[in-house]
């Protein structure tokens, strides 16, 4: 009789360890995991419903998947951040992503595949959008095709809109900056808010840019020179500009275009106002229109 004991005890201690050893299954939400080859294949993630559907969709996943999120060809396949909800639809969109995605983020053919960093609500939607990115992104910034791929800077809200915006992007930019095709492209500089705000506004550049500056087609391109507070705004304003301008200068298209005097504020406002302008120009000087005759700005040599 104690022989039966001891086999019953000991047959109860052993499955009660296998028991603890044995790994907890992930919870499956109505509508997940249906469609497509093996969409769930290896999963070890919590996903809510109508989530992970297509090929491979959150194969070998490990995060936690909100409801309607991770729609695609290996949408969130090897995943390891939490996804919001509505988040990550797209083939690819978030591959290898180990970052938290909030909801409705990153939507788009591969848009934060290999992403490490935090995604904002509505952020990095567009075609490798956050490829690759390991930046902060905030709220509905980064839309756009490869807007922010391989970006590594803290991004405000709305900001880096438009295709290419912020691409290698190593700089923080303040919210709704940088918005425009290509716009802070390899910027490694600190942007403003509002600021850089066209398309190719600030490509490459390397300085400080100030709050509402540099707003324009190309405007501020192969400058060299930190910008004040709503300075140099206008189409091509500011381009090759190697002066210093001080807040609220330069306004105007082409407004400072090639300048290498210094610019007190708000001096040199219209267009062409002190295109070329070699010499420095105080408070308030240099303002109006163009020649109507010869269309040189008023301080253009």
């Amino acid at each position: 009789m104690r022989g039966q004991q001891r086999f019953l005890f000991a047959m109860t201690l052993s499955l009660s360890l296998l028991l603890a050893q044995a790994p907890a299954r992930a919870v499956v939400g109505a509508g997940s995991c249906i469609t497509g080859v093996d969409p769930c294949l290896s999963n070890t993630g919590d996903i809510s419903k109508n989530a992970c559907n297509g090929d491979h969709a959150c194969a070998s996943n490990s995060g936690p998947i909100g409801s309607n999120a991770c729609k695609g060809v290996l949408a969130c396949a090897s995943n390891g951040g939490p996804v919001g909800k509505g988040a990550c639809t797209g083939d690819g969109a978030c591959f290898d992503n180990t970052g938290p995605v909030s909801k409705n983020a990153c939507t788009g053919v591969n848009a934060c595949n290999g992403n490490t960093g935090d995604i904002g609500n509505g952020a990095c939607t567009g075609v490798a959008a956050c490829f690759e990115n390991t930046g902060l992104i905030s709220l509905n910034a980064c839309r756009g095709a490869l807007a922010c791929e391989s970006n590594s800077g803290s991004l405000g809200d709305g900001a880096c809109k438009g295709d290419g915006a912020c691409f290698d992007n190593t700089g923080p930019v303040g919210h709704d900056a940088c918005n425009g095709i290509n716009a802070c492209n390899g910027n490694t500089g600190p942007v403003g808010k509002n600021a850089c705000d066209g398309d190719l506004a600030c490509p490459f550049n390397s300085v400080p840019i100030g709050k509402g500056a540099c707003n324009g087609f190309v405007a501020c391109s192969f400058n060299s020179v930190p910008i004040s507070n709503n300075a140099c705004n206008g189409s091509q304003a500011c381009v090759g500009n190697r002066g210093s301008v001080d807040h609220d200068a330069c306004k105007g298209d082409q407004a400072c275009f090639g300048n290498s005097g210094a610019i007190a504020s708000n001096a040199c406002r219209g267009a062409r106002a002190c295109f070329a302008n070699t010499l420095a120009r105080g408070p308030g000087e240099c303002e109006g229109d163009p020649n109507p005759l010869t269309g040189k700005g008023v301080c253009e040599p």
